[in-house]
C-alpha cells in the first residue's frame, strides 16, 4: 500500500536549514541571518501545506528562497543551486563597489564626485570576519559561502597571549620603560617627530596625520598607557626622519660622538630603527599585530629603502602581515569607523608601492604580481582634516590636490613605467606604434597634473608639498621618457624621423630632471625634501647627464642648445661633488660625470661654455674637436654606454657601478 503520511516540514528557516545551523525563529529575518548578512528576501520559512491524504501526487514540498516550488528530484540540487545564487549576489555587489571605486579616483579639475555612506558589504561572509584580542591586536579569519563561521565557530575576540614563541621571547627581559628610555630627550623627540611629518608624510602618506598626533599628546602624558606597537611606531618614524638632516641639525652632536655628519645620521638612524624592533619583538609581532604594526613595518621599510636599499625579508613578512589583518579585503566588508577604514586602504596601497619598488632591483617595473588579484579600493583622494570618526561619507571631490593625490598619481605612472619596460625594453623587437603611444600616455599625465594642482593657483597660492608633488612628478616622468627612448637613440633606428623624434626628447626630457635638481638644491624653500634629492633625485639626474652627454657625442654640429647643455653638466657635477658626503649616488657619481666631460674636453673649473666649434662642422671635424682636450677617443664613450642597458637604470640598486671603471681606466691606461 502506498505510503501517504506527509513528510515532515522543517521549522528553521531555508538558510540555516541548508547550512544545518540553529536558527531562533524571531522574525523574518531571523536573527542569525542578520547577522550573517542574509537579505530579507531569502530567509523563508516553509509553509505547512494543508492536508490531504486522498492525493495520489508527491508531496507538497516546503518553499525554497530560490523557487517557489520544486519535485523530489531536485531535492539533491537544492544546496547547490542556493550556493550559486548566493555566489551570484556577492560578485553582483562586489563589481559595484569596484566601479564606484574607479569613478571616484583622480577626477579631472571641475568634476564633482561623492560616495555613499559607509557601510558593511552584505556579502561580508563571503570575505571573512575580523577578530581582536584584548590587549588590541586583530586577527582576519577568512570564510567562503559554504564554510562561514557562526558565533560557535568564529567568535569576535581571541586570546593573543597564547603564542609558540613563549612568553620569554616576548619581553626578552626588557620592560617598557627600558625601551621608553631608548628614545632620545623629550624636546628633540618631537623635533624629529616633527621633521618627518613634514619631510616625509607629504611623499609617503601612509598615517593619519590627526589620529597620530592625538595618540603622541597621550604619550606625553603617560609614556606607559601606549602600547608597544606604537612605540614601534614612534620609533620607525624618527629613525626615518633622520634622513632628512644635514649639516645645519645642530642636535645631532648632543645625541651622537660620531666624527661626520653622514656617520652621526647612520648611527641614530641604526639605533632607533633597532628600538623598533625591540618593541615589536617585545609585543611578539609574529604571532600577534595590528594596524599600528603594519604601519611601524611599513615605513621602516621605506626608510631602509632610501638609506641602504631593498629589504626583501622584511617587505615580504610586512606583505603576509598585511594579509593577516585582512588588508586585502576592501574595509567596507567589516564594520568600521571611515578613518579606519582608509587606514587599511593606505597600508594596502603603500605595501603594493613598496612590492613595485622592490621589483625594480630586479630590472623590472611592473606592479606587485599579486596586487590584481584584490579587490581593495585605492585611498580616497581627500585630505586627512576631512576623514574623522564620526564621518559617515567621504566628502565630495573639488578637483584639488589633496594630501593624497601624489601616492595615487604616482601609481598611474608605475602603470606606464609597466608598460615600457613589458613592450618596450624587454621585447627584441620595438614597435614604433608602442613609442609613440606611451609618449602620448606621458604627456596626457602632465596635463593631468597641471589641472589638478594648478587648480590651487586660481584660489590660493600653492603649498610647498603640492609644489615639490609637481616636481617629483615631472621628475619621474622625464625619467620614464629616458627608458621609453632610450634603445632607439643609442641603437638608432632605420627611419631617420624617429631616431630624431628619440633624439629630441630625450634631450627634452634630461635637460628637465637637470632643471628640476637644480631648483629643488638651490630653493630654500625644498629643504625639507632634500633627502629625496640627495637619493633618488640624483640618481635620475646622473641618468639625465649621461644621455645628455650621448647626445652631445654623436650630434654632428652643435644646435642653439649647446651653451645651454654644457652649463647645466657643469652644474650638476659641481652639486654632486657639494652633495657626496651626504648621498652615495653622489659619491659614485660625481667622478664618472667629470671623466665623462674631461673626455669631451669640457673643463668643470672654467665657466666657459664649451669649445668653439664653427656653425656646419663636420661629424669628423666636430670629433677632432672634441677630443682637442680629451684624455680618449669617442669611441671609448660608446663602450660605456653599450656597458649600460636601460634596465640598470630603473633605480640605483640595478646600476652596475663597476662597469664604469672598466672602459675608463683602459683607455686612460691606468
Amino acid at each position: 500500500m502506498r505510503d501517504i503520511r506527509q513528510k515532515r516540514t522543517p521549522i528553521n528557516c531555508e538558510p540555516c536549514r541548508i547550512r544545518k545551523i540553529r536558527c531562533p525563529r524571531d522574525g523574518v529575518p531571523c536573527g542569525t541571518c542578520k547577522r550573517r548578512g542574509v537579505p530579507a528576501a531569502d530567509c523563508s520559512f516553509a509553509q505547512r501545506p494543508a492536508r490531504n491524504l486522498q492525493s495520489t501526487s508527491g508531496p507538497i514540498m516546503p518553499i525554497s528562497p530560490i523557487s517557489t516550488s520544486r519535485s523530489p528530484k531536485q531535492t539533491a540540487d537544492e544546496d547547490l543551486v542556493a550556493r550559486i545564487a548566493r555566489i551570484e549576489r556577492m560578485l553582483a555587489a562586489q563589481q559595484q563597489n569596484t566601479q564606484d571605486a574607479s569613478s571616484s579616483i583622480l577626477p579631472h579639475s571641475g568634476s564633482r564626485v561623492s560616495t555613499s555612506p559607509l557601510t558593511t558589504d552584505t556579502s561580508a561572509g563571503g570575505h571573512g570576519a575580523l577578530q581582536t584580542s584584548a590587549s588590541g591586536h586583530v586577527r582576519f579569519v577568512p570564510c567562503w559561502p559554504t564554510t562561514e563561521p557562526d558565533d560557535e565557530s568564529c567568535p569576535d575576540r581571541f586570546e593573543s597571549d597564547i603564542s609558540p614563541f613563549g612568553t620569554q621571547y616576548m619581553t626578552s627581559g626588557l620592560r617598557r620603560s627600558d625601551i621608553i628610555a631608548l628614545l632620545p630627550p623629550t624636546s628633540l623627540c618631537t623635533r624629529l617627530k616633527d621633521i618627518y611629518f613634514e619631510s616625509f608624510s607629504p611623499l609617503f602618506h601612509v598615517l593619519h596625520d590627526p589620529t597620530f598626533h592625538q595618540q603622541y599628546i597621550q604619550f606625553e602624558h603617560d609614556p606607559e598607557s601606549v602600547s608597544l606597537a606604537w612605540l614601534a611606531l614612534l620609533f620607525a618614524i624618527i629613525s626615518t626622519s633622520l634622513s632628512a638632516c644635514d649639516a645645519r641639525s645642530e642636535f645631532l652632536s648632543d645625541l651622537s660622538r660620531r666624527p661626520t655628519v653622514a656617520a652621526k645620521i647612520r648611527d641614530l638612524s641604526e639605533r632607533y630603527r633597532s628600538g623598533a624592533m625591540r618593541c615589536l619583538e617585545m609585543d611578539n609581532y609574529l604571532w600577534r599585530h595590528n594596524i599600528t604594526t603594519l604601519q611601524a613595518l611599513i615605513i621602516l621599510i621605506y626608510g631602509i629603502n632610501h638609506s641602504h636599499g631593498q629589504s626583501w625579508t622584511l617587505l615580504g613578512s610586512t606583505y603576509h602581515m598585511a594579509l593577516s589583518l585582512g588588508c586585502h579585503i576592501d574595509p567596507s566588508s567589516f564594520k568600521l569607523n571611515l578613518v579606519e577604514c582608509e587606514e587599511r586602504r593606505r597600508c594596502w596601497a603603500c605595501v603594493m608601492m613598496l612590492c613595485t619598488l622592490q621589483n625594480t632591483s630586479m630590472r623590472n617595473l611592473a606592479p606587485h604580481y599579486n596586487s590584481s588579484h584584490y579587490s581593495v579600493r585605492m585611498p580616497a583622494d581627500v585630505n586627512d582634516f576631512d576623514l574623522t570618526v564620526e564621518s559617515t561619507s567621504l566628502p565630495i571631490h573639488t578637483g584639488r590636490a589633496t594630501q593624497m593625490s601624489y601616492l595615487l598619481l604616482k601609481f598611474r605612472l608605475y602603470d606606464i613605467g609597466s608598460r615600457i619596460c613589458s613592450e618596450v625594453l624587454n621585447p627584441p623587437v620595438i614597435d614604433p606604434n608602442i613609442i609613440v603611444e606611451l609618449d602620448r600616455a606621458l604627456i596626457q599625465e602632465r596635463d593631468l597634473w597641471n589641472s589638478i594642482y594648478l587648480y590651487h593657483s586660481r584660489q590660493d597660492e600653492l603649498s610647498s608639498y603640492h609644489k615639490i608633488h609637481l616636481k617629483i612628478l615631472h621628475s619621474f616622468s622625464h625619467q620614464l621618457a629616458l627608458l621609453l627612448h632610450r634603445r632607439v637613440l643609442m641603437q638608432g633606428s632605420a627611419d631617420p624621423v624617429q631616431h630624431q623624434h628619440a633624439r629630441s626628447r630625450s634631450t627634452e626630457s634630461a635637460r628637465a630632471l637637470l632643471d628640476i635638481h637644480s631648483s629643488l638644491h638651490n630653493n630654500p624653500e625644498f629643504g625639507p625634501f632634500q633627502w629625496y634629492n640627495r637619493g633618488l633625485g640624483c640618481f635620475h639626474t646622473f641618468h639625465a647627464a649621461v644621455v645628455l652627454i650621448a647626445t652631445i657625442s654623436e650630434a654632428s654640429e652643435p644646435d642653439s642648445g649647446w651653451s645651454d647643455n654644457i652649463r647645466l653638466l657643469r652644474e650638476c657635477v659641481r652639486r654632486f661633488e657639494d652633495l657626496a658626503d651626504l648621498s652615495l649616488v653622489c659619491q659614485r657619481a660625481a667622478p664618472i660625470l667629470h671623466r665623462l666631460l674631461t673626455g669631451l674636453g669640457i673643463s668643470i673649473s672654467t665657466d666657459d661654455s664649451a669649445l668653439p666649434i664653427p656653425s656646419g662642422a663636420s661629424a669628423s671635424a666636430s670629433t677632432d674637436l672634441l677630443n682637442a682636450g680629451g684624455e680618449y677617443e669617442m669611441g671609448s664613450l660608446d663602450q660605456i654606454f653599450d656597458h649600460l642597458n636601460p634596465q640598470q637604470w630603473l633605480t640605483p640598486s640595478a646600476v652596475s657601478w663597476s662597469h664604469w671603471d672598466l672602459p675608463m681606466d683602459a683607455t686612460c691606461g691606468s
